[in-house]
């Protein structure tokens, strides 16, 4: 990665493996894309991130493995060079830290500062001393290892109708430092508070399931993979957001593992068809 947003080699298998989310200075929260989308993705691996292991690749039925690719600035015989990780946005809801302005940004696509609306005071304020939107803290995630962002505007008018002219604001805090002190206003009239929504049926409740969303393969969910399954409310930041699975490929057990975890989970994404694979495995 580049120095502006530098990640390890090492971290790209634990803890910023595939679908994990990491979280770079300047409040940007990121989600490392599919194997698909890596440089050399469909073409001969380079020697430099070639690796071989025969007992894993003949269990996995692969010809070979590779290494996450490094970082190299340009010069002279440096092959390779400005070889990036590919990331996505995610979460997509972003609001203002300064007016709680909220804005769902596109999947794919760079930072974007607050656009202030006319009815605030900010709206007079130069663009260049506008703030960034940063990401919500809230996202929600079934069993399946799906993951979307939380549906603010589903929770705000429980069943009534709404469009894309509807705009929102987050007010966090205002009243109290409990989710009961955080306001989501619609301009519509509509408002709401975040209590209740890490109760385990608060979704389901309001008649909202998961879509099926994989944003690491550029997936949000407005697809027709519907999944269905009752989805949790988690913290962006939140330890229980990602688990890797990673192994050794040395012994029967590690194989049994490999067998009927790894596997599996291969077929739920295009890069199944890949003849190589160096990511942990995620249980969301």
């Amino acid at each position: 990665m580049p120095p502006n947003k530098p990640v390890k080699r090492g971290q790209l298998i634990s803890p910023f493996g595939v679908g994990a989310l990491v979280d770079f200075r300047g409040d940007e929260s990121l989600m490392t894309a599919g194997l698909d989308e890596w440089p050399f993705a469909y073409e001969e691996c380079p020697q430099d991130w070639l690796v071989r292991e025969e007992r894993l690749q003949a269990r996995l039925g692969v010809s070979h493995f590779r290494l996450p690719p490094d970082f190299r600035d340009p010069g002279r015989g440096v092959q390779y060079a400005n070889q990036h990780i590919p990331f996505v946005r995610f979460p997509r809801w972003h609001y203002c830290p300064r007016r709680g302005i909220m804005e769902k940004l596109p999947i794919f696509g760079s930072r974007v500062k607050c656009p202030c609306r006319l009815d605030l005071d900010c709206h007079s304020m130069p663009q260049s001393r506008r703030p960034w939107l940063i990401p919500s803290r809230f996202i929600a995630a079934c069993s399946k290892g799906h993951i979307e962002d939380f549906p603010f505007m589903e929770w705000i008018h429980r069943g009534s109708a709404w469009d894309d002219q509807h705009s929102l604001r987050l007010l966090p805090g205002r009243s109290s430092a409990s989710l009961s002190g955080i306001r989501v206003d619609c301009g519509c009239g509509k408002s709401g508070t975040m209590a209740g929504t890490f109760n385990p049926e608060a979704l389901h409740g309001i008649g909202y399931d998961c879509s099926g969303s994989m944003p690491w393969l550029g997936d949000d969910g407005d697809g027709p993979g519907h999944c269905g399954e009752h989805l949790r409310v988690i913290q962006r930041g939140a330890s229980n957001v990602y688990f890797p699975l990673s192994t050794f490929p040395y012994g029967e057990k590690t194989q049994d593992v490999l067998s009927t975890r790894f596997l599996t989970n291969q077929s739920r994404g295009p890069f199944s068809q890949q003849d190589w694979m160096m990511e942990g495995t995620f249980n969301r």
